[in-house]
C-alpha cells in the first residue's frame, strides 16, 4: 500500500471528496502506481465504489489510524477531509514518507512537511505559509474520466431549451423543490434535468414539483453526468466540484452557495467572470438574485461569453499534471 488516499464518503458530506479523489486515483493508476482508498464510509453511494481498491475504515479515530499506519508505512498519503483533526494529520505525516493535504480554505494548520494541494481557481491566492510546497490553481482541477477526453467545442444554442439543476450529493435543506419553482417562473416549458444525489431524502417533495418536462436523474455516475451535461444550455448548480465539470464542457452556470467551504471556489469563478452567482440561499435577497440571473442568461451573448471563459479555464489535464509534478518532486 504505497499510495493511500484518505477521504470520506458520508451522507453528511456528499460526494465531493470522493469524486475528486477518484480523479487522483485514476492519475496514479496511469503512472503505474497502485493506490488504495482508505475510506470513512457509512454505506452512502455504494455503487460509486465499483472498480476501486478500497479499505473501509473509520480512520479519523486516532487509535484506528495509528494501528493502520504502523502496518502500511505509505510512500505517499493523500488526505482530503473536512472532519479529520490536526492530530490525525500529524499521525499520517509521522508514518508516511510524504503527505499531500487537499485543502480548500486553509481549514487547519497542516504538518510542517506537508505538500498542499488546492485544485481550485482561487487556490493560488490563499496565504499558505511558505514552509509548505503548494500546488494550487485551476490548472490542477480534478475531473472524472469522461471529462478528461478531447471534447468538441460546443456553441451555446440561440435559445435556452434545456437546463440542469444540481444541489450536489445531498439536499438537506430541501432546496431542489424551491429551485424548480423558481426556474419555472422564468422557463416554464424548457426541459429540466434534476440531479438526485445518493443522500437525498426529499424525493417525494421533488416529485410534487415535477411537470412533464422534468426528468429526475437518479444517482448518476460520471458517464451519465457527462451525457446530461453535454446536451444542456444552462446549469443552476451548487458551487462545488460540479462547477469544474460544467466548465470543461463550456456550460453557462448560475451558482449558489450551500456551505461556507464553497466561498473561495465562488470567488475564483467570479474573479474570471465565468459564472453568475446568487449568493447564500439563506439570505433574503437570494430569490431576487436568482430570478434576475435566470432572466439575464436568456441573452445569447451573455451565455456565449460565460461559456468561452469556462472552456478556457479548465483543460481536463489537471489530474495528470499534478501527479506528474508530485512524482517528480518526491523522486518516485
Amino acid at each position: 500500500m504505497g499510495y493511500l488516499i484518505f477521504t470520506e464518503l458520508l451522507s453528511s458530506t456528499g460526494l465531493g471528496h470522493f469524486t475528486r479523489c477518484s480523479s487522483l486515483y485514476d492519475a496514479l493508476v496511469l503512472e503505474d502506481k497502485n493506490p488504495v482508498f482508505v475510506l470513512n464510509h457509512d454505506g452512502t453511494a455504494e455503487d460509486f465504489l465499483s472498480g476501486y481498491r478500497i479499505n473501509k475504515s473509520r480512520w479519523i479515530s486516532l487509535n484506528v489510524l495509528e494501528s493502520f499506519l504502523k502496518e502500511t508505512r505509505p510512500i505517499v498519503s493523500f488526505v482530503d477531509s473536512y472532519l479529520a483533526s490536526e492530530d490525525a494529520y500529524s499521525l499520517i505525516a509521522k508514518y508516511s514518507k510524504n503527505i499531500v493535504c487537499l485543502d480548500d480554505t486553509i481549514r487547519i494548520t497542516y504538518p510542517k512537511n506537508s505538500i498542499i494541494f488546492n485544485p481550485s481557481l482561487s487556490g493560488k491566492f490563499l496565504p499558505y505559509p511558505q514552509t509548505y510546497k503548494v500546488f494550487a490553481g485551476g490548472e490542477y482541477a480534478l475531473l472524472r474520466k469522461p471529462f478528461r477526453r478531447n471534447i468538441e467545442i460546443r456553441i451555446p444554442s440561440e435559445k435556452i431549451e434545456s437546463i440542469l439543476l444540481s444541489t450536489g450529493g445531498s439536499d438537506s435543506e430541501n432546496l431542489t423543490p424551491v429551485l424548480i419553482r423558481e426556474i419555472r417562473k422564468v422557463y416554464p416549458f424548457q426541459k429540466l434535468y434534476v440531479i438526485i444525489g445518493p443522500s437525498f431524502h426529499n424525493l417525494k417533495e421533488i416529485e410534487k414539483e415535477a411537470d412533464v418536462n422534468v426528468e429526475l436523474v437518479l444517482q448518476p455516475n460520471a458517464d451519465k453526468m457527462f451525457e446530461v451535461m453535454s446536451k444542456i444550455d444552462l446549469a443552476i448548480t451548487a458551487a462545488g466540484q460540479t462547477t469544474y465539470e460544467l466548465a470543461r464542457l463550456g456550460v453557462p452556470m448560475i451558482s449558489f452557495m450551500t456551505d461556507d467551504n464553497q466561498q473561495s471556489n465562488i470567488e475564483g469563478w467570479l474573479g474570471i467572470k465565468a459564472i453568475l452567482h446568487t449568493g447564500n440561499y439563506l439570505k433574503k435577497e437570494w430569490h431576487d438574485l436568482l430570478n434576475f440571473n435566470l432572466k439575464l442568461v436568456s441573452d445569447f451573448e451573455t451565455r456565449r461569453k460565460l461559456a468561452e471563459v469556462c472552456r478556457r479555464s479548465i483543460d481536463g489535464q489537471g489530474n495528470q499534471r499534478f501527479i506528474k509534478s508530485l512524482l517528480g518532486l518526491i523522486g518516485n
